[in-house]
């Protein structure tokens, strides 16, 4: 007896590419519960959402069940989102209606009013030792479909080279797949063999780049918005202490009587903040600060690519620190 599905999908990924992985997993799902249906794919920065919500509503006797992909619904107007709403609240029963979206801002109503009909995989808050964790479990199972063994230790010398950028890490595991031919092991002397560095520095090192760095810093590698999100984050938080630094000590705050000011900054963190935020006004600091915000909508709703938009933002501040 088969168990119905929802008729309601919501995916949340920062990564475009593992967006579409998982879409196409439920699209598998509900081909296989299904005789026949119809798979149809919109871009909402390219077509209509009341188009698309008419196709679902529209049944058709001779091409199975629809099933709408909408890709990029945290880029709707408050109007639209409604209308999303209204439909996600009472769905077809016709047809299954699958959403993505890079965040989970914004979609508060949509999650409390879409409960009911709505499965959500929202990896937009994942740790980064969940999505390590869960990679590896993806990179395993990946090697063991075609009957390998890859072992942990191999797995996290991988990522370590490679990174969390899941493209990147699916090929580097199809070349060791291949290499291991006949053997049913992939060890770590494989992965030193056959793989290169191809990660970015640490998230803390980058943004120490960014912000603090005297020269433009030029990251090397791919730019997905699963890095450019976090990192806009962290950058936020050090331009924020910076500003409160910069204040206090206009003010006339010496600077051994910072400390409480900023209880959440570890003295050794603070100790070497100190010596670069002195350097800048507080003006810089806010500039700096509105500057990335304008940055954190452009990622957010635009189709621009993400390490465009990172080069953008280094190159402007960069010119803002010459000042």
């Amino acid at each position: 007896m088969k168990v119905p599905l929802s008729k309601v999908f919501l995916v949340v990924s920062p990564c475009s590419y593992e967006r579409r992985k998982i879409v196409d997993q439920i699209f598998h799902a509900i081909s296989k519960q299904e005789n026949e249906v119809q798979f149809l794919h919109r871009d909402l920065s390219e077509g209509s959402l009341k188009l698309g919500i008419e196709e679902l509503n529209t049944l058709s006797l001779f091409s199975g069940k629809k099933v709408l992909y909408l890709n990029g619904i945290d880029k709707l107007k408050k109007g639209d989102l409604a209308l999303l709403v209204e439909y996600v609240e009472k769905p077809s029963s016709g047809a299954y209606l699958i959403l993505g979206s890079a965040s989970s801002k914004g979609l508060t109503e949509l999650y409390s009013k879409g409960k009911k009909e709505l499965i959500a995989c929202d990896l937009s808050d994942e740790k980064p030792w969940e999505l390590k964790n869960r990679l590896k479990k993806r990179l395993i199972d990946q090697a063991a479909h075609s009957k390998k063994r890859f072992s942990p230790e191999a797995v996290d010398h991988l990522l370590e080279l490679v990174g969390s950028f899941l493209p990147n890490l699916e090929q580097e595991v199809d070349k060791l797949i291949t290499y291991a031919a006949l053997r049913s092991d992939i060890s770590i002397s494989d992965v030193q063999l056959l793989c290169s560095a191809q990660k970015t520095p640490h998230l803390w090192e980058l943004v120490d780049q960014i912000v603090w760095g005297h020269a433009p810093c030029k990251i090397e590698g791919s730019v997905d918005l699963s890095l450019l999100l976090p990192l806009i984050s962290q950058i936020k938080n050090q331009l924020q202490y910076g500003m409160t630094i910069a204040t206090l000590l206009a003010r006339g705050v010496p600077s051994h009587e910072i400390a409480p000011y900023l209880p959440t900054v570890k003295p050794a963190s603070l100790e070497k903040l100190l010596s670069p935020a002195r350097q800048k006004s507080v003006r810089f600091f806010k500039r700096a600060l509105d500057l990335l915000f304008e940055t954190e909508l452009m990622a957010k709703n635009s189709g621009f690519d993400p390490g465009w938009i990172l080069d953008l933002f280094v190159s402007k501040l960069h010119l803002l620190k010459s000042f």
